[in-house]
């Protein structure tokens, strides 16, 4: 049995996401950003698009990016093949109390970060 694939629900590109993502107030923005984030983990599942990887790796540990989104960012990490980049990525996460509440939370929908 193959990977599972996932729909996307908008057309657009990894660069209008990626250009959409750096206004900084969401109510400006024409899509949410958990939407987003959500469009690139299906882009990084179904791609194996490295781009969409490395910008997960940047919403995840981003100081000022909201809980919901690095949520997504977490569980989308979680399920696509782990390289050196999403794992150092996902190390620095899981390494800071902060974050404790969303692993958790992923936990409890059998998401989990495993080391190689």
């Amino acid at each position: 049995m193959g990977k599972k694939n996932f729909e996307r629900q908008t057309s657009l590109s990894f660069d209008q996401i990626s250009k959409i993502l750096t206004i900084a107030d969401e109510n400006d923005s024409p899509y949410p950003r958990c939407l987003l984030a959500n469009e690139l983990g299906v882009m990084a599942n179904n791609d194996n698009s490295e781009q969409a990887q490395e910008k997960l790796c940047e919403l995840l540990n981003a100081e000022d990016e909201c809980e919901k989104v690095k949520y997504i960012s977490y569980c989308w990490l979680c399920n696509i093949p782990i390289t050196d980049k999403t794992s150092a990525a996902l190390q620095i996460f899981s390494n800071d109390q902060k974050n404790a509440e969303i692993i958790e939370t992923a936990a409890t929908n059998n998401i989990y970060f495993h080391l190689n």
